[in-house]
Parts: structure tokens; sequence; C-alpha cells
């Protein structure tokens, strides 16, 4: 997989320098800010999906991989037991009345 860091002056011109190097196929892996430019680190796209396709050779699958994370669990399912203890709640506070000042005529 090639990988490579492109710096500029500005995200577009270093995003230009990825685009030249690498095609129309460019897969930014990041970008960020540094203190004379932007620093973005990018691949080729279909370096990518090989590197997923000897990924499936060598779990012995076919095909896509699985997600590497566990399925989002739904707020409905969630249980009582994940809630992080918390201080009570202070009595709520008593409304103070504004002073109204009598109206000049």
């Amino acid at each position: 997989m090639n990988i490579q860091r492109f710096t500029a002056p500005t995200a577009r011109e270093a995003m230009a320098l990825a685009r030249n190097v690498f095609g129309d196929g460019t897969l930014i892996l990041s970008n960020r800010q540094l203190d004379d430019g932007v620093e973005v680190v990018a691949a080729a796209e279909d370096s990518l999906s090989a590197l997923e396709a000897g990924r499936a050779i060598l779990q012995g699958t076919q095909g896509t991989l699985s997600a590497p994370y566990p399925p989002r669990r739904s707020a409905s399912s969630s249980t009582s037991t994940c809630r992080v203890p918390t201080r009570p709640r202070p009595p709520p506070r008593k409304k103070r009345r504004r002073k109204r000042w009598p109206r000049a005529i």
C-alpha cells in the first residue's frame, strides 16, 4: 500500500498534490493544520481495496470483511447498570420577585 504525506500552504493545494500523484482515485486518510501550512496523508483507492482483499484471504473469508466494530445498541436495549452514579440534585431555588418602581407621570 502506497501512503504518502503532502504539505502545502493550503488544504486545496495539498489535495491537488495528492491528486497529481494518485489520480482521481485518491483516498485522503488524514489532514491536519501545521504551523507552516496543511499536511495531508493520502493513498490510492485501489491500494486500499487490495489490502482488504488480502486481509480477507488471510482470514479465510470470501468477499467483504465484517465490520470492525460491534453493532450499535439501541437506546431501548440499554440497561440501568451502565449508568454512572451522580450527586443528588440540589433543591430548586426560590424565585425572587422583581421590584417595580413607580412610573413617572
